[in-house]
């Protein structure tokens, strides 16, 4: 089956309608850390005549970040930014049973290793600066576990040099690592490319006992974007769709 891709946006380019530039140019701001969460952003006439457009527009653009999750309206008071990495924990990648209510998996690690990477993994990770030949990176199997039973089998993959010691954190059963990459390594997610049906970059999913995921299957391949465009991480993901359904929020 060929890739398609969701979601392919850098936020480097700020184009599509005007109240979508908005909303990117607000966010990449937030993100930089331009306002804490306790001061108010400010008020939307005073964007307004910042950015040079209607009220209407700046509004539609604040409305969206709070669909976002990124900011939040109180009355009376202004708007906020979310505390603290609040914004960032919301799960992307959300397994749904037959009746399309939540489930919650539990999450673990099972193998973590340093190997050099293989060609197509070096223009996954550094698409910009050709393939290094001795690039480093961390590979992470996880494996998604509902009533004992393995629903999906994950890989994670990042540059050693960028995320030292991240084997060992002790935060490693999130939905998604993201607020560990931000808070420990100041590696903001800012965007993510999903791609569903694509030949796996990853190596072989090769681990003593693994029984085969009920069918039917599918592969998911997400690349975590930074500020800038660049990859933070690549994830891969064999999902049993067996009873289940795949709800992406982002």
């Amino acid at each position: 089956m060929g890739a398609f891709s969701l979601s392919d946006y850098q936020i480097a380019s700020f184009a599509g309608p005007l109240y979508e530039q908005i909303h990117k140019m607000l966010r990449s701001r937030i993100l930089a850390g331009e306002w804490e969460s306790k001061q108010p952003l400010p008020a939307e006439a005073q964007l307004s005549r910042q950015f040079g457009v209607s009220i209407g527009t700046v509004r539609k653009a604040m409305d969206q970040l709070i669909r976002d999750n990124i900011v939040i309206r109180e009355r009376g008071r202004g708007t906020f930014v979310r505390r603290g990495a609040e914004w960032r924990q919301n799960s992307i990648f959300r397994l749904r049973d037959r009746n399309s209510a939540a489930v919650a998996p539990e999450i673990r690690v099972v193998h973590c290793a340093v190997a050099t990477a293989s060609s197509a993994q070096a223009r996954a990770l550094q698409p910009r600066r050709g393939a290094p030949p001795r690039l480093r990176i961390l590979g992470l199997r996880r494996e998604w576990m509902l009533s004992g039973t393995v629903v999906c089998r994950e890989t994670i993959m990042v540059e050693e040099t960028r995320f030292s010691g991240l084997s060992e954190a002790a935060e490693l059963g999130g939905e998604t690592l993201f607020e560990l990459y931000a808070e420990r390594y100041r590696a903001k997610v800012d965007a993510v490319r999903w791609e569903f049906g694509a030949s796996p970059v990853a190596t072989p999913w090769q681990h003593e006992g693994a029984c085969e995921l009920q069918a039917p299957t599918l592969l998911v391949r997400r690349t975590a974007l930074g500020l800038k465009g660049d990859p933070i991480e690549v994830c891969e993901q064999l999902v049993s769709l067996a009873g289940r359904s795949i709800e992406i929020v982002r």
